[in-house]
């Protein structure tokens, strides 16, 4: 599907509120561009649901500032103001396969209404300083740890988790992405109509019984492409 043209923060601030940000704001920190207006992180904690943004290698909860291999653009839940007093609380740290937070839900099936998982710069496939050389490889190893995890948990099992795998953009050449949905009711599905990441946001907010915001409100739904 296409990218939108978005990269990085834009992409999350699509992803998040279906709006797209001027090209100034590109690689800008929270700090620097905070985002004003309605977003879905807001919209759940308004309806008295939580959401979580597990972010990698992220070195505490709601960092505002990029770390290392923790690039902040790539966690889209620190950059809205009306969600920075549940960012505080909601954005944390990943952890590993083994421990910390999204293990833990995972395993006790404690999943939130919504997550957004942030890989951090070697596992997203980016690149960074002392990232492995093939990152299209290391972000396929990532993937092949958390993924039979996350559909061995009580939340997938019982029908109620929908995993979305998708890029924040795609070559120079295209800007076309690859997106995996994953769902106990998919089975060997390959969507033919034109979807971008407005799609994926219409399909959260009609799953949590949102309201549609910005270009939600006009795109084709993973939903209706997925038959879910």
């Amino acid at each position: 599907m296409p990218a939108d043209t978005a990269r990085g923060e834009g992409v999350g601030q699509r992803l998040a509120a279906g709006a797209r940000p001027g090209r100034h704001l590109r690689r800008q920190e929270p700090e620097i561009h905070p985002l004003p207006g309605d977003n879905v992180f807001h919209q759940v904690s308004a309806s008295a649901r939580q959401w979580r943004d597990y972010a990698e290698s992220a070195p505490g909860t709601c960092v505002r500032t990029s770390k290392d291999r923790y690039l902040v653009r790539h966690v889209p839940a620190t950059y809205f103001l009306d969600a920075r007093a549940d960012c505080a609380r909601w954005s944390v740290p990943l952890g590993t396969t083994t421990s910390g937070a999204l293990h833990d839900d995972v395993a006790a099936g404690t999943l939130p209404a919504y997550a957004f998982v942030s890989p951090d710069a070697c596992d997203d496939m980016h690149g960074a300083d002392g990232c492995p050389a093939d990152l299209v490889r290391t972000g396929d190893r990532w993937l092949a740890a958390w993924l039979p995890q996350i559909m061995a948990g009580p939340d997938y099992r019982a029908g109620r988790l929908t995993v979305i795998i998708t890029w924040d953009e795609g070559t120079s050449q295209s800007n076309h992405i690859p997106t995996v949905v994953v769902a106990p009711t998919v089975r060997h599905v390959s969507a033919g109509q034109r979807l971008t990441h407005c799609s994926t946001l219409r399909f959260t907010e009609e799953q949590l019984r949102l309201p549609l915001l910005g270009c939600a409100s006009t795109a084709v739904s993973l939903g209706t492409a997925f038959g879910i």
